[in-house]
């Protein structure tokens, strides 16, 4: 479906999306089988299909799976089986220390990511995306009402809305109001559990992505709470859906998800005080999926819906 144009030019890249870069090893294990072969099919990283499964749990702990199904798809021309069309490309899949893969009957292609690729992805989004916290403090950089929904813009909206009747247009300014609330709230908090930590000598501004140790000493992810791993899962999730181009609508449903598994992280996953004073690493990890929240809740809400995402309220 298209997207409003002012949103299409701040979509962030694909290269953040973890289904685009699985989509993309998948695509040159398709290319380097035609080297040899003359009939190609028209098949691009964006047309592969490929999933994210119900995160998995093993041994305890949660799993991050993405499933592709290219192999039913090349069926019919390669004339061969899906599970021999997947065990063929799965030796031309470039190897990667982000993902292990294997081949599931009949024929689908199970991608998942390792403790490694998770350790990237999140350092990837704490040190790039979507600009710095603390480039601006309170709401010195937030333009005049904006998100107001009593603001002249927003009743302008809501008159040239698609809304069959008045009442429904009431309710869902209502409805649109709670959830921005609740959106900014958690981006406000973020921003306050990182203060808190640069008042305490925790973290540096600008230079918490650098301090992280993702990985303890047996290269394993140290953040292994349940919900540590739902909002990383989360956090993947949402570059996913932006990656696909959603409208305004499917954003504001986004953010509203990524919002509330932070606040659960919030509430499960203490950060300051005894949990930095026994495990400093750990301390600095659940920062740093702070900061990568942060940065993806003001993205939502200043590119992708065009409202105010203050760092206090």
């Amino acid at each position: 479906m298209p997207v409003e144009p002012a949103i299409r030019k701040v979509l962030p890249p694909l290269s953040l999306a973890p289904s685009s870069l699985l989509a993309r090893n998948l695509l040159e294990g398709i290319s380097k089988h035609y080297l040899w072969q003359s009939e190609c099919p028209i098949v691009t990283a964006e047309t592969i299909p490929l999933y994210k499964s119900k995160d998995r749990s093993k041994d305890g702990r949660k799993k991050i799976l993405y499933i592709s199904g290219i192999a039913l798809k090349l069926e019919k021309l390669w004339r061969q089986s899906p599970l021999e069309i997947a065990t063929s490309l799965a030796p031309l899949i470039p190897v990667s220390p982000d993902f292990t893969l294997t081949v599931v009957p009949p024929g689908w292609i199970h991608l998942q990511f390792t403790d490694t690729g998770i350790a990237n992805f999140l350092q990837y989004l704490a040190q790039n995306a979507y600009g710095q916290w603390g480039e601006a403090s309170g709401a010195k950089f937030l333009p005049q009402n904006i998100g107001d929904p009593t603001n002249a813009s927003s009743k302008s909206d809501a008159k040239n809305s698609k809304l069959h009747s008045q009442n429904s247009a009431v309710k869902t300014k209502q409805s649109l109001s709670k959830g921005v609330f609740q959106i900014q709230y958690a981006n406000a908090r973020c921003c306050s559990l990182l203060r808190s930590a640069c008042q305490e000598g925790l973290i540096v501004p600008y230079q918490l992505a650098r301090d992280i140790s993702w990985l303890d000493e047996r290269d394993q992810l140290r953040l292994t709470e349940p919900r540590e791993l739902v909002l990383i899962s989360r956090l993947m999730a949402t570059l996913d859906a932006l990656a696909r181009r959603p409208e305004r609508d499917k954003i504001l449903k986004l953010a509203a998800a990524l919002a509330e598994d932070f606040e659960k992280f919030y509430s499960a996953c203490r950060i300051l005080g005894k949990v930095k004073q026994e495990n400093l690493d750990l301390a600095r990890g659940r920062l740093g999926l702070v900061l990568g929240t942060q940065k993806l809740l003001r993205f939502l809400l200043e590119e992708g819906l065009a409202l105010a995402a203050p760092e206090e309220l």
